[in-house]
């Protein structure tokens, strides 16, 4: 079934956006990819690495449109709405949530984050609650298995194509979702808005520094899950160190100081682990 949503209703969550056109229009969909735009899309134009959304803007026009989502000015796109934002891809993100209802909140949303053993680990959380009964679908870097199994482009989708698989585990009536979440999304905002209930860090070296460029800023990119709190008491986080050995400690989280807070704990293996809230059920 199609989703439509007022263009108004849709930019409540763009405290930062000037808007010069009509919000009162319908919106079928929202799209970053101008091949993949449609009629009555909102397109959101974002900066990428190689090519920079703000050159297609004419060419989602011309697929149907019907709004832009723009960091700077845009020739030949007149007639239509233009919301300017300072962060395309954080516009993004907040759209996308509230286009598809917040599915985070509605779901047991469990983050595995870490240089190594993100997949071994999400493949790992998913075999043990489907034991245990439950309905679980997983994204990660190889495939993402929500009402069918498709192979992954990114180790962590894009923030619209993310809420839209988290959106469809809810309608799917899936309770649960695993996932792995790369520094690379996590300062690329395709994460925000998620809440998770659970996060995963299994360890932390110098392999991908390219993005980064040094060890402090690479730390605190992973430091940010931590901060994609759900809102309510403090929640029990699991740790993996390189050795293997684990940790599991009720920490009350706040910001991004989480992980420096949890890394700074002495790893130590645990011969009973506690059983994480919400997630696995008591025995």
């Amino acid at each position: 079934m199609t989703k439509r949503m007022h263009l108004m209703d849709l930019l409540d969550v763009l405290e930062e956006a000037s808007v010069i056109g009509d919000r009162d229009i319908e919106v079928n969909g929202i799209a970053y990819d101008s091949r993949k735009t449609k009629p009555g899309d909102v397109f959101v134009c974002i900066k990428g690495f190689r090519h920079d959304g703000h050159r297609y803007a004419q060419e989602a026009k011309r697929r149907g449109a019907v709004a832009l989502v723009i960091e700077k000015e845009v020739q030949g796109v007149e007639g239509i709405p233009l919301i300017l934002v300072p962060n395309g891809r954080r516009a993004l993100a907040l759209l996308a949530d509230r286009f598809y209802g917040s599915p985070s909140t509605k779901l047991r949303l469990i983050g595995v984050t870490g240089t190594e053993g993100k997949t071994t680990t999400t493949y790992l959380i998913e075999a043990v609650l489907r034991a245990a009964g439950l309905k679980v679908g997983l994204i990660g870097s190889i495939v993402n298995r929500i009402r069918e199994e498709e192979e992954a482009t990114l180790t962590t989708p894009e923030s619209l194509d993310l809420q839209r698989l988290l959106h469809e585990a809810v309608e799917a009536g899936i309770e649960h979702v695993v996932m792995e979440v790369s520094s690379h999304a996590l300062t690329l905002n395709r994460v925000a808005q998620c809440e998770f209930d659970v996060r995963v860090f299994t360890n932390l070296n110098s392999d991908h520094l390219n993005l980064h460029g040094d060890f402090q800023s690479y730390l605190k990119a992973k430091a940010t899950l931590f901060s994609c709190l759900r809102k309510g008491p403090p929640q029990r986080e699991l740790l993996i160190s390189s050795t293997g050995m684990t940790l599991i400690a009720e920490i009350s989280f706040e910001g991004s100081h989480g992980l420096l807070l949890a890394t700074s704990l002495s790893m130590a293996s645990i011969e009973e682990p506690t059983s994480w809230p919400g997630v696995l059920p008591p025995a």
